[in-house]
Parts: C-alpha cells; structure tokens; sequence
C-alpha cells in the first residue's frame, strides 16, 4: 500500500487494487476451453484481443448462471 501511495497513486485505484474479486482457476479453466471452441468454430484468425474477450464473456456467463437460484 505505501507502494501505492508513493507512486501517487488516489485512494480510488488503490481501492480497485485492494478489491479485486478472487478469480475462481476451475470457472476460468472451463472460460478458456469454452473459448478455445469457440476459436476453433471462427473461420478467420482469432487475435489474442478476440481470445481474450472470448474468454471474459465465457467467464462473466458461468458466473451468471452459477448466481441463478
């Protein structure tokens, strides 16, 4: 945190840093199969920016639907 404020960082980024949800590793493993076969089914080359966003709407998607009662 002294890092933080050395570096004249606001309270407000160091909140953001302080917090982040916990990744869950087993929802973004299954994030990044989803996402992987996903690619794979796209008939032009996936950037890593397109994998990448791939991967993040599969992951907020698990979460949704593991929040649905």
């Amino acid at each position: 945190r002294a890092e933080l404020v050395a570096a004249g960082h606001s309270s407000a980024e160091e909140r953001a840093v302080y917090n982040r949800e916990t990744v869950d590793r087993a929802r973004l493993r299954l994030a990044l199969v989803m996402a992987d076969d996903a690619a794979r089914l796209i008939t032009e080359p996936v950037t890593p920016e397109r994998r990448a966003d791939l991967v993040l709407a599969f992951y907020e998607r698990l979460e949704a639907s593991n929040d649905k009662p």
